[in-house]
């Protein structure tokens, strides 16, 4: 019998692992980002333990270990920017200045926000936006290299207490013209000679798209979305309404078609595969050549390339292998991609095609019905296997999806290549442009009429909160499900459904208190929006920002989406400031909801003004079926075991003025009284908060604004927490930053607030970095 082996101890790879990771820092920071190095560790754990024990093994383990090393001493990404204001030098291209214009009904408004600048810098980490002086005149243009000093403001805080941060970098500020430095290059401003020739191309195309389109405002969007991949267009809400956002952008698929309506006449002509793979090439560089370079671009290029070998019969594992490798190529340079839904969706549409394409193979004693059968299978298997991804990301579904995809796929595939081709003939014949436009608009005009015609059907939309953001796991194991059916394998398929069905949330035991209240303060900027909950039933008092008129979808219907809020019991309207109600109407058209409750004011505003804001909400709300009730000062209705009562305006009050007629309301639950005051800061209304029992929790009027007496009033009286719903520059420069007299938290400074109250009357406040309690009272 032989010797036995000598093991080794794993003490000394373990010690040399920590004197590594203790050690690694004096090498420099890695050129890639932390995520990307962490990741590469795991794709090389991977193929090291796929290898046999040997060299190949132990070098991919030591490298991997290296990685480790470097990702365990790279820095959080949430300590990037430091909490104090500083200044630092950034270095790159500018991709774009864009410029974001005050909405009509701010225009002579001086109160409100200037219109903002931004540049988008092009650095070795990434696009970086830099939010460029409201004063004077732009010095920079797209393809300059730059070097500027900018001062960097802190991360924006989550929307909801325990959300993501709104940004992990936060935010950099140019504050002057002179902080720039622009290169000087042999070629104007830095700019390349692939990039004078790609400018000055994209710029004939657009002045042919011009003439072929005329003064139609419907052609041109469908153009520039659809050949220069502009898809901002406002003809283009169509497509996004009915669940065909994605051919409104160019993909993979849109890659394809032009591919494949190049291959087709030489397939015909029976060319060589040499030449067939020559022109889709060709293809591409065209297209890459016309639309503007950005990742789902190149994305989508490269997918298409992909597609090209299965069509002329490859095995769908090469391309699935493939497919993974590209997307651990571009995961390896920027990490962050993976949590980006136009990577998840088109790399998942991508697969759905892989995996389908073998379907289209001929078989023998085929017949027409089957063929067709299997045409649309492999048609709706990118719709169907994103769908999951779709209702994680925006909460809703669209059901005629699947239908329209099947309809709107081979018209486009019709249509793409004869308006690129229209395009073409229009930069070498500019007489003939305008000839084409009026063979080209009509069919445009008829097809926009189509897709407007279809959004009125019924149940276009369902809003869902199967897949909301705490059910990533779920979303994930179903996706995997729905590719594993569309490749045959049911058991696979069956087993991954059933798993991610069992680890959705909805399974989990509910451990909280069904008469628990719970009041979260969103962080919404210079605004205000406040979700009112105990047990399983809502209400809403007022949602709106002055600096975000889209703060429904990108902040309010997260949150009730996150805490799988499917319906209002009512919405309560303080005033009609678009800080407070800018994001009601898409509430009213998202969500079912019981009761809209609204001061006087905003009626009269409504009867007296059809154009203003409260004259939509409530024309939106008649649409909607929801009751409307108009509040004043006494009023009082029962939430479960809550009261709320109306403490201003007054009934027979008479005024124009918002704010002085705003609502301000008191909420009584387990015996803890909370104030919610709007906007409502007139003399008279804060002279009653002394005859009023104090406040738990008191939120200051008008964001914080100074009110006369307000501040001696509550530092007699001071309530157990003063909240404050406003942006961070109002929050650090307001009189209530230094208020020594109770806890007071600030959404524009610490983001989502949540209060909580059990049945004994046990209070509690959380947000980031803060955590009060309050034990009941004796």
């Amino acid at each position: 019998m032989g010797e036995a082996t000598k093991k080794r101890p794993l003490v000394w790879p373990c010690f040399v692992l920590v004197l590594l990771s203790s050690s690694m820092h004096v090498l420099g920071p890695p050129p890639i980002s932390a995520n990307s190095i962490g990741l590469l560790g795991l794709l090389l754990l991977a193929w090291g333990w796929k290898h046999r024990p040997g060299l190949a093994r132990s070098t991919c383990l030591g490298l991997c270990a290296l990685c480790a090393t470097f990702w365990i001493q790279a820095p959080s990404p949430l300590s990037h920017g430091p909490s104090d204001l500083h200044r630092s030098t950034l270095s790159g291209t500018v991709v774009a200045v864009e410029t974001k214009p005050r909405i009509p009904e701010w225009q002579r408004d001086p109160r409100r926000p200037p219109p903002s600048r931004w540049m988008q810098l092009r650095t070795k980490s990434g696009v970086q936006k830099v939010l460029l002086p409201h004063q004077g005149f732009t010095t920079v243009g797209a393809g300059d290299k730059v070097i500027c000093a900018v001062t960097w403001l802190p991360a924006r805080p989550p929307v909801w207490a325990g959300g993501t941060a709104k940004d992990t970098q936060g935010v950099a500020v140019l504050r002057n013209w002179k902080d720039v430095i622009v290169d000087s290059m042999p070629i104007p401003e830095g700019i390349s000679p692939w990039s004078v020739i790609k400018t000055s191309h994209q710029e004939r195309v657009a002045e042919s798209i011009k003439r072929i389109s005329g003064s139609s405002n419907t052609s041109t969007d469908w153009l520039n979305a659809l050949v220069l991949g502009d898809n901002k267009g406002e003809s283009l809400e169509a497509w996004r309404g009915i669940g065909l956002g994605h051919m409104a952008a160019i993909s993979g698929m849109h890659v394809s078609m032009l591919i494949f309506a190049g291959l087709i006449p030489l397939r015909l002509m029976g060319m060589s595969m040499a030449w067939q793979a020559i022109v889709s090439l060709v293809v591409v560089a065209v297209l890459l050549l016309t639309v503007p370079w950005k990742a789902p671009v190149l994305r989508a290029s490269l997918q298409a390339i992909l597609m090209v070998p299965m069509f002329l019969g490859a095995g769908r594992w090469f391309f699935l292998g493939t497919l993974a490798g590209v997307a651990g190529f571009l995961l390896v340079g920027n990490a962050q991609h993976v949590s980006s839904i136009g990577f998840q969706c088109s790399f998942v549409a991508t697969a759905a095609l892989g995996l389908a394409m073998p379907r289209l193979e001929r078989r023998p004693f085929d017949d027409w019905p089957r063929r067709i059968s299997r045409v649309v299978l492999v048609m709706c298997s990118p719709w169907l296997a994103v769908l999951p991804l779709s209702a994680y990301h925006f909460g809703v579904i669209h059901p005629y999806g699947a239908v329209l995809t099947v309809l709107a796929s081979p018209i486009l595939s019709l249509i793409l290549p004869i308006l690129w081709l229209t395009v073409f003939l229009g930069l070498g014949f500019p007489e003939l442009a305008a000839v084409l436009g009026l063979i080209v608009s009509p069919i445009l005009m008829t097809l926009q009429w189509l897709l407007e015609t279809l959004s009125t059907l019924p149940f276009v939309q369902i809003t869902t909160n199967i897949f909301r953001p705490d059910a990533a796991i779920t979303t994930a194991l179903v996706t995997v499900g729905l590719l594993c059916l569309i490749g045959g394998r049911i058991k696979w398929s069956i087993s991954a459904v059933v798993f991610g069905l069992l680890c959705s949330p909805d399974m989990r035991p509910n451990a909280i208190e069904q008469s628990e209240f719970r009041w979260d303060v969103l962080s919404v900027g210079n605004g205000s929006a406040h979700l009112l909950q105990l047990g399983s039933k809502a209400w809403l008092i007022d949602a709106g920002s002055s600096g975000d008129l889209q703060v429904s979808r990108r902040c309010i219907l997260p949150a009730l989406r996150n805490q799988n809020i499917r319906t209002l019991e009512g919405i309560v309207c303080t005033h009609a400031d678009l800080d407070h109600i800018a994001g009601v109407v898409p509430i009213l058209q998202a969500i079912p909801v019981g009761t809209l409750r609204i001061p006087p004011l905003m009626l009269q505003e409504a009867l007296d003004h059809p154009t203003s804001p409260s004259h939509t909400l409530l024309a939106t709300a008649a649409e909607m079926d929801v009751p409307v009730v108009v509040t004043a000062g006494g009023d009082e209705w029962i939430f479960e075991s809550s009261t709320f009562k109306s403490l201003w305006p007054p009934k027979n009050l008479v005024s124009r003025d918002r704010n002085h007629a705003s609502l301000a309301l008191e909420i009584v639950v387990h015996g803890r009284r909370f104030r919610l005051s709007g906007d409502a800061d007139s003399k008279s209304m804060i002279s009653e908060i002394e005859n009023e029992p104090s406040a738990d929790v008191f939120e200051l009027p008008h964001h914080g604004a100074r009110c006369r007496g307000l501040a001696t009033i509550l530092q007699k009286r001071p309530p157990r927490l003063l909240l404050q719903s406003s942006s961070r520059r109002r929050a650090q420069k307001g009189l209530w930053h230094t208020w020594s007299g109770s806890p007071h938290l600030a959404t524009g400074l610490h983001g989502g607030i949540c209060i909580r109250v059990d049945s004994s009357g046990y209070m509690t406040a959380a947000a980031q970095n803060r955590f009060y309690t309050w034990p009941p009272d004796p």
